[in-house]
């Protein structure tokens, strides 16, 4: 669909493509604004972006947009807009891509769920290491920012993978008759030549050397450089 508006953005000119765009006749969109038929929230980033482009000088412009059809549904429309060298007005061509945008809401769908199933067991649905790597990237770099400490306790269920000790949960396995836990905690500063992998491998150092005093207890990480037991 080929249209010609005035610098007021008036329609001057509609090409007949506009009977199966959007099922009006020519005339019935000649001498309306873009913003009869363009969904509200489009419209306002639409004249944004046309707005920067003649502040640039520039006179190509393209934009996504959803347009009201005759019978009340919106539709994408991909606009590509000129602006008349005489500045007379502007020239635009429109076409449907509604059918790429359902594409690629599927892809944007898709791509959210891998990502979920990337950062999650897929078992348990629990996070799995590659969450909480991010975390702890995040945790760090806030860390860094306010010059505060930043502490991992790692745990381990001793003897069976089942609740722990303030459950007393009896269980026969363990030397304490009732499932425990294992901890080994360490903490840093950030800033220093050691980052947070470090603090990772400083609290699971402490928890082996907690399973090796017997389990059922706490160890504190003798931790290198700026890893400091906490």
């Amino acid at each position: 669909m080929i249209t010609r508006f005035s610098p007021e953005l008036v329609r001057l000119y509609v090409s007949p493509a506009c009977r199966d765009l959007l099922g009006y006749e020519p005339k019935e969109l000649v001498g309306m604004h873009p913003r009869d038929v363009v969904h509200p929230v489009d419209e306002e980033a639409a004249g944004r972006m046309l707005s920067k482009r003649l502040e640039a000088d520039d006179r190509k412009a393209r934009v996504d947009l959803r347009m009201r059809h005759k019978d009340g549904r919106y539709i994408w429309m991909e606009t590509s807009f000129c602006c008349l060298e005489d500045g007379s007005g502007y020239v635009s061509v429109t076409r449907d891509v509604s059918e790429r945008k359902a594409l690629e809401a599927q892809l944007e769908d898709a791509n959210r769920q891998l990502r979920v199933l990337a950062l999650e067991d897929g078992l348990t649905r629990l996070a799995n290491r590659r969450r909480f790597d991010e975390a702890l990237g995040t945790e760090y770099r806030w860390a860094l920012r306010n010059g505060s400490p930043l502490a991992v306790a790692m745990l381990d269920v001793d003897c069976f993978k089942a609740a722990v000790r303030g459950l007393a949960i009896p269980y026969a396995g363990s030397e304490h008759g009732f499932a425990t836990v294992s901890i080994g905690v360490a903490a840093l500063s950030p800033g220093g030549p050691q980052g947070p992998a470090a603090l990772v491998e400083a609290a699971d150092a402490a928890l082996y050397e907690a399973k090796r005093a017997g389990r059922n207890t706490v160890r504190l990480a003798d931790a290198p450089a700026e890893v400091a037991a906490s």
